[in-house]
């Protein structure tokens, strides 16, 4: 999918290169950044009768953070998130570890509702109207001014 998308962009910037007008033309978009997926087996979840947000907000905690409440203390107001510490947080086996409870108050690894693979991916994608955008940045041709008209050249 986004080897398409890595193609038409390298077009893009060959084209633009070629034009007098920009002097340079870079792009921060990655197609092939290493990722995991976690996928959730949802009739799974429902059979161990387990919630679906509970396994969703043990998985945000393990991954990265979750928001916990705000506190008041020396005049101050303070955030309370609880994350998981790096050494759980270094592999995804680690998710074994892992527990949520079920409907019986029982506990349920987490690991028995998920599998997850390693894939390839965009890096860190931005949406804007509603469709991903991709950061490039180009300069302006030597002996262009900003409206695009070309400068006098100086005799010195």
């Amino acid at each position: 999918m986004w080897g398409s998308f890595y193609d038409n962009l390298n077009k893009f910037m060959a084209a633009a290169q070629k034009r007098k007008e920009i002097a340079g033309m870079v792009s921060t978009f990655l197609p092939a950044v290493p990722q995991q997926f976690v996928d959730v087996d949802r009739e799974k979840v429902l059979k161990q009768g387990v919630l679906l947000s509970d396994v969703y907000r043990t998985i945000q905690t393990f991954m990265g953070g979750l928001f916990v409440n705000y506190f008041n203390r020396f005049g101050r107001q303070w955030q309370v998130y609880v994350e998981a510490e790096g050494e759980y947080r270094a592999s995804l086996d680690s998710l074994s570890n892992f527990y949520v409870r079920n409907n019986k108050n029982a506990m349920v690894p987490l690991s028995s509702l998920v599998r997850y693979e390693p894939r390839a991916g965009p890096a860190g994608r931005t949406l804007r109207s509603l469709g991903p955008r991709r950061d490039h940045a180009a300069d302006r041709g030597v002996g262009r001014r900003r409206d695009g008209e070309t400068r006098s050249p100086r005799l010195e």
